[in-house]
């Protein structure tokens, strides 16, 4: 049983304006007290440049559990920014919850409820989407192709999208399979592991359908 009840793994670019954002989470993590407070923070920074010693350079960093972990610079080269996101999946987990965020996150509120009872009822826990990431033809359609191509059963359609009636009010666009916001999602490491086993199978179907 892993003693660490929660990671939070963040995907960053390496400029003043992220590091400042990973200060502020960071500061606001602590400040909230309860299960989460001393998390670690594992920051993936991706960019076309050789990787430098980012405690020596961001002396404030060394106040936090934070661990500072470079993409692939190749790798960056040929995917982007895609690449720092799928670093946030092969890493080895050292606690028995993930939290998956993006860098303009600040804890406000104490959510050690949400992490008792994730580990009471293992789930995969987010937010909505805004908008479905199809932008021509119907999303439905779209959604059943690439299902049918995975190899996996026809989504349920059982959930709306949290823009939807200010960010496109078309009926075909309101609901949607539950496909989460990656600005913010949380699950157990299990789940987490099967997640990060699929996400080299999942990327080459969807860029190829």
């Amino acid at each position: 049983m892993k003693d660490q009840v929660l990671e939070v793994r963040v995907p960053i670019s390496p400029t003043a304006d992220f590091f400042r954002r990973i200060h502020f989470m960071a500061a606001s993590l602590r400040q909230l007290g309860g299960a989460a407070a001393a998390a670690e923070i594992i920051v993936f920074v991706g960019a076309d440049e050789a990787a430098r010693d980012l405690c020596e350079a961001l002396p404030w960093s060394k106040n936090y559990p934070i661990t500072w972990r470079w993409a692939d610079r190749e790798r960056f080269r040929r995917d982007s920014y895609w690449e720092t996101s799928r670093e946030v999946f092969r890493y080895q987990s050292r606690a028995r919850q993930i939290m998956c965020v993006d860098a303009d996150v600040i804890f406000v509120r104490d959510f050690s409820d949400m992490l008792t009872s994730l580990e009471r009822v293992p789930t995969v826990a987010g937010v909505i989407a805004h908008a479905s990431p199809f932008y021509e033809g119907v999303p439905a359609t779209r959604w059943e192709q690439l299902a049918k191509a995975y190899g996996v059963s026809s989504p349920h359609f059982s959930y709306e999208h949290t823009g939807w009636g200010f960010m496109g009010g078309h009926p075909d666009f309101r609901l949607t399979p539950a496909y989460f916001n990656f600005g913010m999602v949380i699950a157990p490491v299990d789940m987490m592991g099967q997640i990060s086993a699929d996400i080299a199978a999942a990327d080459k179907v969807v860029t190829e359908n």
